[in-house]
């Protein structure tokens, strides 16, 4: 316990006895209070589950964790559990304050502009593209698609794991970086979406980041989404059609990105990306196209 400890030796031989006592020898302090913590994941589309880990030194009795989106530590969401998981469905950026406490006093930490969850999807018109070239085009950072699986059995293999997802459950696949690679939905089937560094989300839980060699869903329903693909200028022959017309022609050096890039009416969408090879067809789904000829 902390305190004052007074401490008394005393020697003896025979009948002769001494004693020398020293007050205050010991002191003992309270251990030293510290509060910190960790979240994981910082960042994703909404719902996005967040398991919070109290990492506070000093052995506290007491937490209470104020969750905001503004600086203030008013009008935020009160919690008192030592490790809570919150589930934000709305998007923002979010500022975390902990406070922890025990018989001995208190002590806080707040993290600025800590956790951001997005909201990815927006609508868009619905345009039908066709794309082919030699140039290499890529899906940009945080694109992602999300479904609700209608029907078993469905898996996906992702880092060399591999999981059945439960009918019912909603899928949320989402970009980590720029990259390129395949995907292909045959008839509201989804049969591949190949790509390095993706991450997976089952009903809003982060179930694993990095590649994803196999997927199979049988069908699905509620699909969404905010895929973006990008082809930079290159020296190379482009044909670009929108609705069946022809909008590019041969131009070598335009710009072209695809936002929220999806299934055409049949279900159906083809996505080859290679290094020196582009091809896209069937995308009609909250599908637009924009392009700056350089």
């Amino acid at each position: 316990m902390p305190g004052s400890y007074t401490v008394s030796l005393t020697a003896s031989k025979g009948d002769q006895t001494d004693t020398r006592t020293q007050p205050d020898a010991i002191i003992a302090l309270p251990p030293r209070l510290q509060a910190d913590f960790s979240a994981f994941p910082l960042k994703g589309p909404v719902p996005l589950k967040v398991t919070f880990t109290d990492l506070s030194t000093g052995s506290p009795w007491e937490w209470n964790w104020n969750i905001t989106q503004n600086v203030t530590h008013t009008n935020a969401s009160i919690l008192h559990d030592q490790n809570p998981v919150i589930t934000f469905t709305d998007p923002g950026v979010y500022s975390v304050w902990l406070s922890v406490s025990n018989i001995y006093g208190t002590s806080e930490v707040f993290k600025r502009q800590y956790i951001t969850v997005t909201n990815p999807f927006y609508r868009s018109p619905d345009l039908g593209i066709f794309i082919q070239t030699g140039k290499k085009g890529y899906i940009t950072t945080d694109s992602c698609i999300q479904f609700v699986v209608s029907d078993a059995p469905a898996t996906i293999g992702i880092n060399g794991g591999y999981r059945e997802l439960p009918k019912g459950a909603t899928v949320l696949i989402e970009a980590q970086r720029d990259q390129s690679g395949e995907i292909y939905m045959d008839k509201g089937q989804l049969l591949k979406f190949s790509f390095p560094d993706m991450a997976v989300y089952v009903n809003g839980d982060l179930i694993a980041i990095g590649s994803i060699e196999s997927i199979y869903i049988p069908h699905l329903t509620d699909f969404r989404t905010a895929l973006t693909y990008y082809l930079p200028p290159a020296s190379a022959y482009t044909k670009v059609n929108v609705n069946g017309f022809d909008v590019l022609g041969d131009l070598e050096t335009a710009w072209i990105r695809v936002d929220n890039l999806g299934m055409d009416a049949g279900g159906n969408l083809r996505l080859t990306s290679t290094d020196n090879t582009t091809y896209l067809s069937g995308a009609a789904n909250k599908t637009v196209h924009d392009w700056v000829v350089q």
